[in-house]
């Protein structure tokens, strides 16, 4: 594997949406493969634009309060630039703690929203990027021993950061603070690697969209393991899969069938169904399940499990393997997904622009016109005389938005209105007397507890300035 270091970073929020919800903390350490730290721990905070308000739950989780990251943090201008430069480094693997799920998608907003490539990080100048929580899912599979785990009353294990580093003696200073989950989870995988070096370096192996297509290819007419969430704690968050075929309308889409699932119930359903928007939901519900190549799923082959270890995870690695005879002999399921699947599912857009990163693609027009504006606007605040007509009609509301967000010095008399209407539109539908309502509701809720009230209390100042601020604009 060729990549000079590691870069492992995480990001606090103000709310779970990875596309509305804004960044209060990033932080990033970069090590060798041997996980010696190469260069000064970089953690930012991240203010807040006028038109956002913030979630209280996520407050009580990280304690950073937004009137302290407006004073000490970076607009997310520069902020989504700074993220920019550490990830387009070259030859670097990129990882998280189920950053494939949450901190990666975080990342695509705010680059799209700044005006930079969402996907190129990715995969560009060598890079590929991984999740950790894959990592030790597979481990736990594979190398039971290699940690101590906790366990719910369900008898489900957790992966839950903090339960591994309490299970295993590892320092974790300060829980949900980005910077101090890193250094708990690079002590993790230090432990891991030492346990299996082998299979640790496989593992980052896989994390490769070339690899995964290339396994896929090469056990069509096998039976292979699926390492996923999606088959439940209690599960051990693994199936027994069989290739199915390539979805005809979205490349980056496979489709898999549960083997603990009866083929023939699947055909028989699946001959009943219609077309519409839902139809992956409902081939779910029937063991045939969609597999995202873009989000680095774990496939291992059939001997990489052995016996014993099918019985500790409670695989019937033998009825799996009739059922998937029985598949074969089904081809004409096939036949079936790809007539119900050949029309494209009607994508509802949203009209917030903010929420269409995944409408299309940047066209070779725009990115040339974005690359040149990183180039004039790396550091420097975005001119109003930077007018352009871009091909895509995302981007002239974007760079509007954009600039009255992290530059409302540039806005002009009209732009200035139009800024206003916006946020008071913003107000109106979020259904700010509910807002206020909850905050008021969990102040009652906590009154005898001091740290919480001070939250709370602090954020409804908060929020009553940025009202009058809107107001008064």
């Amino acid at each position: 594997m060729k990549f000079k270091k590691f870069i492992f970073y995480d990001y606090e929020t103000y709310g779970l949406n990875v596309s509305l919800d804004k960044i209060s903390q990033f932080a990033c350490i970069q090590t060798d493969e041997n996980f010696n730290i190469l260069s000064k721990p970089i953690s930012i905070l991240g203010s807040l634009p006028l038109d956002y308000f913030p979630n209280l739950d996520s407050i009580f989780i990280n304690k950073i309060l937004p009137q302290y990251s407006n004073i000490y943090g970076m607009n997310e201008y520069y902020l989504a630039r700074n993220i920019y430069k550490i990830f387009t480094q070259k030859n670097v693997c990129i990882l998280g703690y189920n950053n494939i799920n949450f901190d990666n998608l975080i990342t695509r907003n705010i680059f799209y929203r700044n005006f930079l490539d969402p996907y190129e990080w990715e995969w560009k100048n060598g890079n590929f990027t991984g999740d950790v929580l894959s990592i030790l899912r597979v481990f736990y599979v594979l190398e039971p021993f290699c940690l101590k785990w906790f366990y719910k009353h369900s008898g489900a294990v957790s992966f839950k950061l903090s339960h591994i580093t309490e299970k295993n003696s590892i320092v974790h200073f300060k829980k949900h603070d980005a910077l101090s989950d890193i250094f708990a989870t690079i002590e993790i995988l230090k432990i891991l690697k030492s346990y299996n070096e082998k299979l640790f370096f496989l593992l980052l192996e896989l994390f490769n969209k070339e690899k995964i297509l290339n396994f896929v290819t090469k056990n069509q007419n096998k039976p292979f393991f699926y390492i996923s969430s999606i088959f439940g704690a209690l599960n051990f968050n693994i199936g027994v899969v069989s290739f199915l075929m390539f979805h005809p309308t979205n490349k980056n889409i496979i489709l898999v069938y549960d083997l603990k699932n009866s083929p023939k119930d699947a055909l028989f359903s699946i001959k009943n169904f219609s077309k519409n928007c839902n139809i992956l939901k409902k081939l779910f519900k029937i063991g045939i399940l969609s597999v995202y190549i873009n989000k680095n799923p774990i496939f291992l082959s059939y001997n990489m499990i052995n016996t014993k270890n099918c019985i500790r995870l409670k695989i019937n690695y033998i009825f799996c393997q009739k059922n998937f005879f029985i598949l074969k002999k089904f081809y004409n399921i096939i036949f079936f997904l790809r007539k119900i699947l050949q029309i494209k599912s009607q994508i509802c857009i949203n009209k917030n622009v903010d929420l269409q990163l995944y409408k299309n693609f940047l066209t070779f027009y725009d990115k040339k016109i974005l690359y040149n504006f990183f180039l004039i606007c790396s550091y420097n605040i975005p001119e109003i005389t930077f007018q352009t007509k871009f091909f895509d009609s995302r981007l002239s509301e974007l760079f509007f938005r954009m600039r009255a967000r992290n530059f409302f010095i540039t806005l002009n008399d009209l732009e200035k209105k139009k800024w206003k209407k916006y946020c008071l539109n913003v107000i109106n539908n979020m259904n700010f007397s509910e807002y206020i309502h909850k905050i008021n509701l969990l102040s009652r809720l906590f009154v005898n507890k001091s740290k919480k009230i001070f939250l709370i209390k602090n954020f409804l100042l908060y929020i009553q300035k940025k009202i009058l601020k809107i107001q008064n604009l």
